[in-house]
């Protein structure tokens, strides 16, 4: 498919939301957990907490009845690692919540307020532009994320670019940056907090910058 479309180089800040969960993990190969793990944030520095939130979804899960890079999703089944970020971090924060607004109108426990760390690093390397098909490939913003048209695109684009620029299924006008090469990502710099809560009276998720 991608023989179809343009190859460019691209130089520029791409934006993710990421928690506690990617310093979790490293804290847990430590040995750390609880007030040890709060103690290990604040000693390794905001700069250090990037660091790692950049090069987490590049590493191997150990979790029973998951594939090592996750449950498949737009652009990857999960054997292979998919960085997903935004050309904005309000099209990052938009994608996310209708993920976290399906869970929570299936699962009251999923209904708790969540603080993620927002953040942006630099992209430079080779990409597909694929907004460029979206009127021949619909499928690029079907309502169903896993499909298994946009899952073919992945495993050929990790072969043969670095990224790609694809029309947010969520976010209308917005881009995403599905990022298939960690040598291509640089620079990661903490910008904020997003915070989502979910409004019981709206049955909704909001969002708000803190």
């Amino acid at each position: 498919m991608l023989e179809e479309v343009a190859r460019e180089q691209f130089d520029g800040e791409i934006y993710r939301l990421a928690g506690r969960r990617s310093i979790q993990r490293t804290a847990a190969k430590l040995g750390l957990t609880g007030d040890d793990l709060r103690d290990f944030e604040d000693a390794i520095g905001a700069e250090s907490i990037a660091q790692l939130l950049l090069a987490d979804p590049f590493e191997e899960k150990v979790i029973p009845d998951m594939p090592p890079f996750g449950f498949p999703t737009r652009f990857g089944d999960g054997s292979y690692p998919v960085f997903y970020a935004s050309l904005s971090r309000e099209t990052s924060e938009v994608e996310l919540r209708h993920h976290r607004q399906i869970g929570a109108l299936a699962n009251v426990e999923r209904r708790l307020t969540v603080h993620l760390w927002a953040y942006r690093c630099r992209l430079n390397g080779q990409v597909a532009d694929v907004r460029t098909k979206h009127a021949d490939w619909p499928w690029l913003t079907l309502a169903v994320t896993v499909n298994s048209d946009c899952q073919a695109l992945g495993i050929e684009a990790r072969d043969s670019v670095d990224a790609l620029l694809a029309p947010s299924a969520r976010h209308a006008g917005g881009t995403t940056v599905p990022t298939f090469n960690q040598g291509a990502l640089s620079e990661p710099e903490i910008v904020g907090t997003t915070v989502f809560s979910f409004d019981e009276a709206a049955a909704t998720m909001i969002i708000r910058r803190v």
